[in-house]
């Protein structure tokens, strides 16, 4: 109780000391005061911030560090599960290369990441998560091993599986050999003696079956499967060394046989011997099903150090759920804490406002009247002269602005009345010289019409004369074409006229020719003539020979019946060559009319390009007298639109004037209206007389 008296005194007593400052000392103590209490509330906020972060600082490099260890150690786990699966299923020795360096490359990643990771749990005193790290550790090296020596068991496997399928093929190929020498041995003397026959069909079965089995042994993967087919095999094959005894008994050859003998050794060590084809392939597939009984193991090995990974990732993921609660209280209280203090800080800034405003108010108050009347036009007021500090200067600086806005305001109404009695003038001068200039425009307007009718007159003869110009130009040229074309005409006919020359020159030689070739065909028609007779004597002869010129006979008919086709085919020629020299006399009849028109032709087309030529040079005479029509007028054109364009000019330069004088005019009328306007506002005021 008596510290709450002695607090509340001690408030007091600071606004009592308050009140008697200086306006700037009150709000510099109030500004203190606020500053202060905002400051202690950001210095609980900072020292809370910086626990916080604390906090969080070793959240992230214990827990969170250990968190992404384990993870990256359970991922890199994962991966060897996969690469062990990939390595004991692998086809081939690359495969398994491939696979194995792969695995390498990620244990010595994986080493080194536990090998940190546990360096880190130690340094930190995380003895859980090093134990499980460690743990790891020793755990790729017990995986290193066992993939080492299932690596090295593979590829003895895949060797010797490569060794056996050479010896395989080998073991085919010399088997066929063997029951095909067998075959050309025996047959003969099985088909003379039933017993050798008996034998030989014995040692065939037993031989196709050991070939069946042996090529059946190739797709079984069991060993206890390859143990039943080598016993069939090996029955099988005692048969069949008995059939082959017996057989080398009964025929000779067999046992003298260097190749027969050769195979069936190497056939009996393959088959009976621990070394041999048959017993490497059980061995060899025996060692892979150790290597799949590895396989097991590896897994399991594997997936119980992921599961021990997963354990370590929960106990790590449970001490930062710890560590994160505690920040969330700790943020929680430090938010309290400041809320507090800014609670505080907001109830002094309240106070300390209203202390203030209490202080300041009275001559806010003054100001507030002066002013509300100077805005409402009145100058005659004015602030008090008992306040003191700084409302004292205030209150003479707004006395002051009062008394020189009135002096302006005076002046102001006397320059206004002074400005409204030059408007008026300026708007009668300008009245005057405006109609002056409205004359000057219309005399303006009429000249330029008259020099514009002139310049179309002008323009229309320009025109006029251009298009006859252009008439006797386009005449001109086609006049000049059409001499071109009587030229290339003449030459037509001049060359029509050499062609006509030149053929009935080939018409002369043609009927030459036929007489020529009339010649010959009377000449071949007696050799056919005489043939004939020839031929007709010569079977009287044959006729009188009797049956010794039969043949003789046969040929003399032929060659008179040949003698009697070309006298035929030669009258057939004769009257082709006569109907030939017919159309040849005419053709040559109708060429010298031909040539006498051509004359006529040549005659008529000089006369005519003579006629043309005549009509040129008029038409050229009348462009010339065209053309200097059409410069004379083009001339005056220019003339006439060179004025109209100069008048134009100045008629355009009047009608700026008067624009500029109407602009005089309505800014004289704005100047008058706004004078009156300034009269109206200034009358508003209150001033003091």
């Amino acid at each position: 109780m008596g510290y709450s008296m002695f607090k509340d005194f001690q408030v007091f007593s600071f606004l009592g000391r308050l009140r008697k400052m200086s306006i700037p000392r009150q709000v510099v103590m109030v500004v203190v005061v606020i500053a202060s209490t905002f400051v202690t509330a950001i210095l609980i906020a900072i020292i809370g911030l910086n626990t916080i972060q604390n906090r969080n600082q070793e959240l992230a490099s214990h827990s969170l560090v250990a968190l992404q260890n384990a993870s990256d150690a359970e991922a890199a786990y994962l991966q060897m599960n996969h690469l062990v699966l990939a390595i004991l299923t692998s086809e081939d020795q690359s495969q398994l290369d491939v696979l194995y360096a792969d695995w390498q490359e990620l244990r010595d990643s994986t080493e080194q990441l536990l090998a940190q990771a546990v360096t880190r749990s130690q340094v930190q005193q995380q003895t859980n998560a090093a134990t499980g790290f460690e743990s790891s550790r020793q755990m790729i090296d017990h995986l290193d091993k066992e993939l080492s020596l299932v690596y090295q068991a593979l590829s003895q496997s895949y060797t010797e599986e490569v060794e056996l399928r050479k010896i395989f093929s080998q073991f085919v190929l010399q088997s066929t050999e063997l029951y095909n020498d067998m075959g050309y041995q025996v047959e003969p003397y099985a088909l003379e003696d039933q017993y050798i026959r008996d034998i030989y069909r014995n040692y065939m079965s037993a031989s196709q079956r050991v070939q069946l089995k042996s090529f059946e042994l190739v797709s079984v993967d069991s060993p206890a499967a390859i143990t039943k087919l080598l016993e069939t095999i090996r029955a099988s094959t005692k048969r069949l060394a008995s059939s082959f005894d017996d057989l080398g008994f009964e025929v000779e050859s067999i046992t003298k046989h260097a190749d027969i003998t050769s195979n069936w050794a190497f056939f009996i060590k393959h088959v009976n011997e621990p070394q041999g084809l048959l017993s490497r392939v059980l061995k060899n597939q025996q060692s892979i099903e150790q290597v799949g009984l590895k396989r097991t193991q590896l897994e399991a090995d594997i997936k119980a150090q992921i599961v021990e990974l997963k354990h370590l990732v929960t106990s790590i993921d449970q001490q930062s759920t710890l560590m994160v609660s505690d920040a969330e209280r700790l943020v929680t209280k430090v938010s309290f804490s400041a809320s507090i203090a800014g609670i505080i800080a907001l109830l002094v800034a309240v106070g300390s406002c209203i202390s203030i405003n209490r202080l300041i108010k009275r001559p806010i108050d003054d100001l507030a009247t002066v002013t509300r009347a100077m805005a409402n036009g009145d100058f005659t007021l004015h602030m008090q002269n008992g306040w003191s500090g700084e409302f004292a200067k205030v209150a003479g600086w707004v006395n002051e602005v009062a008394e020189n806005t009135n002096h302006s305001l005076s002046e102001i109404v006397q320059v206004t009345s002074e400005l409204e009695t030059m408007a008026t003038s300026n708007a009668s001068i300008t009245g005057d010289i405006k109609g002056k200039n409205d004359n000057q425009n219309t005399s303006l307007g009429s000249v330029s019409s008259a020099i514009a009718q002139m310049a179309n007159a002008s323009q229309e003869i320009a025109g006029i004369a251009s298009d006859s110009f252009q008439q006797t130009e386009t005449a001109d040229k086609r006049l000049k074409s059409g001499t071109a074309v009587m030229q290339q005409n003449q030459q037509t006919i001049q060359a029509l006229d050499q062609h006509i020359n030149s053929t009935h020159g080939a018409m002369e030689s043609l009927l030459k020719d036929i007489g020529d070739v009339k010649t010959v065909l009377e000449v071949i028609q007696s050799i056919a003539d005489a043939t004939n007779l020839l031929a007709l004597n010569a079977a009287i002869e044959a006729a009188r020979a009797g049956e010794y010129g039969r043949g003789f006979s046969v040929v003399a008919d032929e060659v008179r019946m040949l003698s009697k086709r070309s006298g035929e085919q030669t009258e057939q020629i004769a009257k082709v060559m006569a109907r030939l020299e017919e159309q040849a006399s005419t053709s040559m009849q109708l060429m010298g009319e031909s040539r006498s028109k051509m004359g006529d032709t040549l005659n008529l087309n000089s006369e005519l390009s003579e006629a043309i030529t005549a009509v040129s040079k008029d038409i050229q005479k009348l462009r010339d007298m065209s053309h200097s029509i059409n410069t004379a007028t083009e001339q005056q054109r220019e003339g006439a639109a060179s004025i109209t364009q100069e008048m134009g000019l100045l008629a355009q330069q009047a009608k700026e004037n008067s624009l500029t004088l109407d602009t005089l005019a309505a800014e004289g009328q704005r100047l008058n209206a706004l004078s009156n306007q300034q009269e109206s506002n200034v009358g508003k005021f209150k001033l003091v007389g």
